[in-house]
């Protein structure tokens, strides 16, 4: 007999408590690992759901100074779940949090929280250097990608379908194969040393690579139309790659 059926049978207020433990880990906000010392493993999950059950029927909004924690065996089936008291240091941690479990393996954070200024659009190429690619957009809307080939995808508005930027990918293969000089116009010598990057430089080279259909034709011209006559500068230290080239 499995948890819901024996809550049903012996506590119908644990029963309906599943509910809430269900909305915990579809929203979760802190996860442990090492619950017990005797039975090596095991997770805890907590959150707090918008309300509770307290007694047959009976839904009330789940306290502020309480955390719903989830219990899960290591082979991940939930056995308990419960509200606790919070830690002094954390209101979604347990109290004696750090005593009880093994460690604290997941928080969550909202995205403003992990990242630092003020938003601002800025219409200007950037090196993405987690995908080793290269990416503009000249408007600050939600886009579509439109894939010409391996190195080249149009990003058109979501509003209107129309092209607003581009990526370029591979950047580092394309700068193995013809060398930064075949992107750079000229190198900038500062405190902290530039590397001047025509952006048509990369988009030729990438279109010399393949086959010139209709189709990369024209998606190669809309990106180098969109890409301005200026040349943009890059920081030489920003084009390496994050787990290298």
């Amino acid at each position: 007999m499995d948890l819901t059926q024996k809550s049903y049978k012996y506590t119908p207020v644990r029963f309906w408590n599943l509910i809430p433990a269900k909305f915990v880990l579809e929203h979760v906000k802190r996860i442990f690992r090492g619950v017990r010392d005797s039975n090596p493993g095991g997770w805890c999950f907590t959150g707090r759901p918008p309300s509770w059950y307290i007694r047959k029927r009976v839904e009330v909004p789940f306290p502020s100074d309480k955390v719903f924690a989830v219990y899960m065996n290591p082979h991940m089936r939930v056995y308990e779940c419960r509200a606790e008291y919070v830690s002094d240091d954390d209101d979604m941690c347990p109290i004696n949090w750090r005593d009880r479990y093994g460690r604290l393996v997941w928080k969550d954070i909202s995205l403003a929280d992990s990242v630092e200024g003020s938003a601002e659009f800025r219409a200007e190429p950037w090196y993405n250097r987690y995908g080793d690619c290269i990416v503009f957009q000249m408007k600050d809307e939600a886009v579509v990608a439109d894939r010409i080939d391996e190195i080249l995808t149009i990003y058109r508005s979501a509003i209107d379908d129309k092209p607003i930027g581009y990526q370029i990918k591979s950047v580092h293969a394309l700068i193995r194969r013809i060398g930064l000089e075949g992107l750079a116009c000229e190198s900038v010598s500062t405190d902290d040393e530039l590397l001047t990057v025509s952006i048509s430089g990369p988009l030729l080279a990438a279109y010399e690579e393949g086959r010139g259909t209709l189709s990369r034709r024209a998606g190669y011209t809309t990106a180098i139309e969109k890409s301005g006559s200026p040349a943009v500068q890059i920081p030489k230290a920003e084009l390496a790659p994050a787990y290298g080239a």
